[in-house]
């Protein structure tokens, strides 16, 4: 593995100083909060800062996806699964506290994601110099050259930039897959996550620690900067970070989690009841029902249906509360009340 002309090529990062951050908030809405605090806050032309963070189970999409086209919204709700929608492009991935996210801040001239990744596993190496692990052309971090350990994404601004990765030490791998969807229903441009076979550290490495994986790279870290300061950071401390609170509640809403995402059509195919085969496109535009219309409108049945469920969804989240709250008001022999609940037992309630 080629890996010292990588950790020694970028001297301008190298002869910064550097703060490292760890936290014990596990909140995920804290944690991607606080990483928009600093990148929109502080300087690092002069110090560079790695911060270290762990989240209760969570499901984050990238800035650009599509929720219901990538996890089971209504599994994650059931069973007190976090979704989040981070500010960096990038896949989907799962959260909990078996997986080691960290954070590399700097200013956006010395913004180098290889640099980064090279430093994680110059000190997994050291520190377990059996472990069998590689960067690959995705910049992620390959175990016994074949399964995924830690996946990358990133900003990059006028001034700042950040890359941030998971690093998978005891994570709960079985979970990883059972809150992931691959809807092919859904007609979208949103990105879409390429999905990897994946393992833990402690697949290799037996009983390994989480607190000795975080210290073996803050170590390698800060011998690489001029000097280095270490703090234990309360990420939803309002008192040393002014506006903390507003950022993690705009994390919470539905214009972010749900309103971000690019517009899509889902087609609902209607077999039974009156009709023997009928697709319905349902137009989502930030997240609510903008239009719904089919291709197979020529008889009165088919136009009256189209016009009863305009007339009863459209303007709603596209959530199975808001379209539930809404059956009541269908007759129960209603055609829109056939196609409503094949809606909801089909995809939105998977």
């Amino acid at each position: 593995m080629r890996i010292s002309n990588v950790l020694t090529k970028s001297s301008s990062l190298v002869k910064k100083s550097c703060y490292i951050y760890k936290t014990h908030v596990q909140d995920p809405y804290k944690n991607l909060a606080f990483e928009d605090w600093m990148y929109s806050k502080v300087d690092f032309s002069t110090r560079h800062c790695l911060f270290f963070w762990q989240n209760v189970p969570s499901i984050v999409i990238g800035k650009h996806q599509n929720p219901w086209k990538e996890c089971k919204i209504e599994k994650l709700t059931h069973n007190d699964v976090n979704l989040c929608r981070r500010s960096s492009g990038g896949g989907t991935v799962y959260h909990d506290l078996g997986n080691l996210n960290l954070t590399f801040f700097t200013d956006k001239q010395s913004y180098d994601r290889k640099w980064n990744l090279n430093v994680i596993v110059f000190a997994l190496k050291k520190r377990w110099p059996t472990l069998d692990i590689v960067i690959n052309r995705r910049d992620d971090i390959i175990l016994d050259q074949k399964h995924k350990i830690s996946g990358s994404s990133a900003k990059l601004g006028r001034l700042n930039a950040y890359h941030h990765c998971t690093l998978l030490i005891n994570s709960e791998k079985r979970d990883i897959f059972e809150y992931l969807n691959n809807s092919e229903e859904l007609l979208c441009n949103a990105t879409d996550s390429v999905v990897s076979p994946v393992a833990n550290l402690s697949d290799s490495v037996k009983d390994v620690a989480i607190s000795d994986v975080i210290d073996c790279i803050s170590t390698e870290y800060a011998e690489r900067h001029l000097s280095s300061k270490k703090y234990d950071i309360d990420t939803s401390d309002e008192s040393i970070l002014d506006g903390i609170q507003q950022l993690s509640e705009e994390h919470l809403k539905w214009d972010w989690l749900f309103g971000r995402t690019p517009k899509f059509v889902y087609q609902l195919r209607a077999t039974g009841g009156r009709f023997a085969d009928i697709v319905i496109h349902f137009e989502i535009k930030k997240g609510k029902i903008h239009n719904i219309s089919s291709q197979t409108n020529n008889t009165d049945d088919h136009k009256e249906l189209i016009s009863q469920l305009k007339e009863c969804l459209i303007g709603l989240d596209f959530h199975s509360d808001q379209i539930l709250s809404k059956l009541s008001l269908l007759k129960t022999d209603s055609h829109a009340l056939f196609v409503c609940n094949l809606l909801l037992k089909n995809f939105l309630q998977n």
